[in-house]
């Protein structure tokens, strides 16, 4: 679903939107494109499929005016991620490598996608925008006991 769907989608879209020489879409991939995280192969072999789907229908739909973007989300709160954010401990220890300490909302997704979408981002194709809350941009984690603290499920600096 995630990569053959994403496949299918473009080529419905593409047969649209060529012969009008104009269009946008903005596929969702994840910060897995980037970064596997264990136990999840399939996932993370599929959501870096997309981002090769992504370069490729950018490079093919440019010539035709035609720009092709994709949003990273990172962990959003959604009913399959609703388990996370239910436990305090996991919760608490992914988010420590978020730089904004907490999880994300659909609607920042949404926000995010419109945008590309936008005549704001006419020059915009190829693209991919970390929705994460600065997850990519850490590497050792940000959050920690000694000058914060967690509680209603986010990091705060005391």
């Amino acid at each position: 679903m995630n990569l053959t769907g994403v496949f299918l989608t473009l080529q419905a879209a593409a047969a649209m939107m060529k012969p009008r020489r104009r269009g946008t879409m903005v596929i969702t991939a994840s910060t897995n494109s980037y970064d596997g995280e264990a136990l999840l192969t399939a996932y993370n072999a599929s959501k870096a499929g997309v981002l090769g789907l992504l370069h490729t229908a950018a490079n093919e739909l440019g010539p035709y005016g035609i720009r092709v973007n994709a949003v990273c989300p990172g962990l959003i709160r959604t009913r399959l991620t609703e388990r996370h954010f239910s436990h305090p401990e996991v919760l608490k220890d992914y988010l420590r490598h978020v730089l904004l300490g907490r999880g994300g909302d659909p609607e920042e997704v949404a926000n995010a996608s419109a945008f590309l979408a936008s005549d704001m981002a006419s020059y915009i194709t190829g693209a991919t925008l970390f929705v994460d809350g600065g997850q990519m941009a850490a590497k050792f984690g940000t959050w920690g006991e000694g000058h914060a603290e967690f509680s209603a499920g986010r990091w705060r600096l005391r």
